[in-house]
C-alpha cells in the first residue's frame, strides 16, 4: 500500500513538474484571443474572411467558449458580408493549447470601391480563462475596374432676350461607389467666346450610384440671324473613372434668330369702277434674313368665290439679304351689286431661309353698293321674298370682324369623317360660314404628297349668338387618299364666319389626324 501511495505522490509530482516546464500552473488563467483574417477579394469563389480564435495554453479544467460577433468596420453588413450576430466557439484542452476557425462570408458586387474592412469581437468567455486580444479586423479588397465616361454631342438655342444654354449629358458606364468627380474644358470653335459662349472650364460630381450627369455651357443671346455655331467640350483628366468611347463631344448654338415671316389683312370696298380692285397683301419680316428668304403665298375661296369675286394668286415671294417687306396684291372684282360682304383667305407655307409667323390672313371684300339686287326667283322676285333667295343683310357694315371659336378638330376613321366643333360668340347675333380643313404642307417632307396641299373636307354652319354645333364633315377622296399614305398627319382647320352685317372674320384650329 505504501508504495501505491508512493506511486501515486511520484506520478502527480511528475505531472505538476511537467506542467510547470510548460509554463502552465495548475488553476492559471488560460488566455483567449482572436487574430486578424488574411485580406480576401471580393470576388473571389465562395470568399470568406477567416478569423482564427486560440487559446494560448492548458489548464485543468473544463473546454473554455467565447462569442463571436461581427460588431463594425467601412464594410456595410447585408450588402458587403453576412454579418455574424454572435457564435459560440469552444476551445478544448490541449497541451499546445487549441484554436478554432470563424469563416464571415463575404458578398460580391460590381461597385468600384475602396478596400474595406469588417471588424469582429470575442467575449462573454467561460471556463477559468481571460481574454487578452477581444478584437480583429478583416479587409475585403475590391477588385471591380473603375467605370468608363463618356459625352454626347448636344445643341441648344442661344437665346434671344435672354440667355440660352446647351447641355451635354455626361454618363458613366457603371454605378460607382465612390465620388466620381470629372472636371472638362470648353473649347471654343466657330462659337466663340465671349461673344457666343461662357467658355469657363468646369467639373461635374457623380455621387455614389448616380451614372447620369451633363455639363452645361451658357450660350450669349442676340438678336441677329446668323449661321449655327459649335464649340467641344472635353473631359479630364480623370480620376476614380477611365475614358469611355468619346470624352470629347461638339455642342451645336443653334441660331434662333431666324426672320418670322407674317402676313396682314386688308379690308377694302370691292369697288364700282370698271377694272378691278387692288388688294395689297403686306408680307413681312420680322429681321433682316441673313440670306435670301422665300415663302408661298396662295388664295384660298371662303364666301368670296374666284375667278368671280377675285383673282385667285399662287405666287413665291422672295426677300433678298436685308430686305423685310414685300407686298403681294390681288384683283378684286368690282361691281354695282348689293350683296353681303365675303371674304378670302392668304396663306403663307413652304418657307426657307425663316420660320411662320402669322400664316393666314384675311381678304374681307366689303360692299359698296346701294341698290338691292334683281331677285333671283321666277318673275324677278327681291330677295327675301318668296321665290326670290335669301335675303341680302340689312344691317350696318360697321367693319368689325366676328371671330367664331374652332375646337375638338379630330378624325374619325369609322366612315372616314371629320369632326370641328364651332362656336359663336354670345357678342355676336348670329354666324354663319364655312369650315374648311386643309393639310400642313411639309415642303422639306420625304412624302411627296405633304409636299402639297390637300383640302380634307368642307362644312357650312349658322349660329345665333352663344351657341355651339360639331360639324361632321365626309373627308374628300383626296384626303383619305393622303391619310392612306402615312401614319398622322398635321392639319389645320379654317372657320371664315359673317355676321348678320355683312362682317367677315376667320378663326383656325391645328390637330394631328392618325389613320
Amino acid at each position: 500500500m505504501r508504495r501505491g501511495r508512493d506511486g501515486t505522490r511520484r506520478g502527480l509530482l511528475v505531472g505538476v513538474t511537467a506542467a510547470t516546464m510548460l509554463g502552465v500552473a495548475p488553476g492559471a488563467h488560460a488566455a483567449i484571443s482572436v487574430s486578424d483574417a488574411t485580406p480576401v477579394g471580393e470576388g473571389t469563389p465562395d470568399a470568406a474572411l477567416s478569423f482564427t480564435v486560440s487559446k494560448t495554453y492548458v489548464v485543468l479544467g473544463p473546454a473554455a467558449t467565447v462569442r463571436f460577433r461581427t460588431t463594425g468596420g467601412t464594410a456595410t453588413a447585408a450588402a458587403d458580408y453576412s454579418a455574424n450576430a454572435g457564435q459560440p466557439v469552444s476551445l478544448p484542452n490541449s497541451l499546445g493549447g487549441s484554436s478554432q476557425v470563424v469563416r464571415v462570408p463575404i458578398l460580391p458586387d460590381a461597385l468600384d470601391e475602396a478596400d474595406e474592412s469588417v471588424i469582429v469581437t470575442i467575449d462573454e468567455a467561460t471556463g477559468d480563462t481571460s481574454i487578452t486580444d477581444a478584437t480583429a479586423t478583416g479587409i475585403i479588397t475590391d477588385d471591380d475596374p473603375a467605370p468608363t465616361v463618356s459625352i454626347t454631342d448636344a445643341s441648344g438655342a442661344e437665346g434671344t432676350a435672354s440667355a440660352g444654354s446647351v447641355t451635354l449629358p455626361v454618363t458613366l458606364s457603371a454605378p460607382s461607389g465612390r465620388t466620381v468627380t470629372v472636371p472638362y474644358t470648353v473649347t471654343p470653335g466657330t462659337a466663340t467666346a465671349p461673344d457666343d459662349i461662357d467658355a469657363t472650364a468646369g467639373s461635374i460630381t457623380f455621387q455614389a450610384g448616380q451614372t447620369v450627369g451633363s455639363v452645361t455651357v451658357l450660350t450669349v443671346a442676340d438678336g441677329v440671324d446668323e449661321p449655327d455655331e459649335t464649340f467641344s467640350v472635353t473631359l479630364g483628366p480623370l480620376t476614380a473613372a477611365s475614358p469611355g468611347t468619346d470624352t470629347t463631344a461638339t455642342g451645336t448654338v443653334v441660331n434662333d434668330d431666324a426672320p418670322v415671316v407674317s402676313i396682314g389683312g386688308v379690308a377694302a370696298a370691292e369697288g364700282t369702277a370698271e377694272g378691278p380692285t387692288t388688294f395689297s397683301f403686306p408680307v413681312t419680316l420680322s429681321n433682316p434674313g441673313r440670306g435670301p428668304v422665300s415663302v408661298r403665298v396662295r388664295s384660298g375661296d371662303a364666301q368670296a368665290q374666284a375667278p368671280g369675286d377675285y383673282g385667285a394668286v399662287d405666287q413665291v415671294v422672295t426677300f433678298v439679304a436685308g430686305e423685310t417687306s414685300r407686298t403681294v396684291t390681288v384683283a378684286v372684282v368690282a361691281d354695282a351689286v348689293r350683296e353681303a360682304d365675303e371674304a378670302f383667305t392668304m396663306t403663307l407655307d413652304e418657307v426657307t431661309g425663316g420660320v411662320l409667323g402669322t400664316a393666314v390672313a384675311v381678304g374681307a371684300i366689303q360692299n359698296d353698293d346701294a341698290e338691292p339686287p334683281l331677285g333671283t326667283g321666277p318673275g324677278g322676285a327681291l330677295p327675301g321674298t318668296p321665290g326670290g333667295g335669301p335675303a341680302v343683310p340689312t344691317g350696318p357694315i360697321d367693319g368689325s370682324q366676328p371671330v367664331v371659336r374652332l375646337a375638338n378638330l379630330a378624325y374619325r376613321r369609322s366612315g372616314a369623317r371629320v369632326r370641328v366643333k364651332v362656336t359663336c360668340p354670345a357678342s355676336e347675333t348670329r354666324c354663319a360660314g364655312t369650315v374648311t380643313v386643309f393639310n400642313i404642307v411639309q415642303s422639306r417632307s420625304k412624302i411627296r404628297a405633304l409636299r402639297r396641299e390637300t383640302r380634307m373636307a368642307r362644312g357650312t354652319f349658322t349660329l345665333t349668338g352663344g351657341a355651339s354645333v360639331t360639324l361632321t364633315m365626309k373627308t374628300t377622296a383626296a384626303g383619305r387618299k393622303l391619310l392612306r399614305s402615312v401614319k398622322s398627319l398635321k392639319v389645320r382647320a379654317f372657320g371664315v364666319a359673317r355676321d348678320p352685317a355683312g362682317n367677315t372674320g376667320i378663326a383656325t384650329k391645328s390637330g394631328t389626324f392618325r389613320r
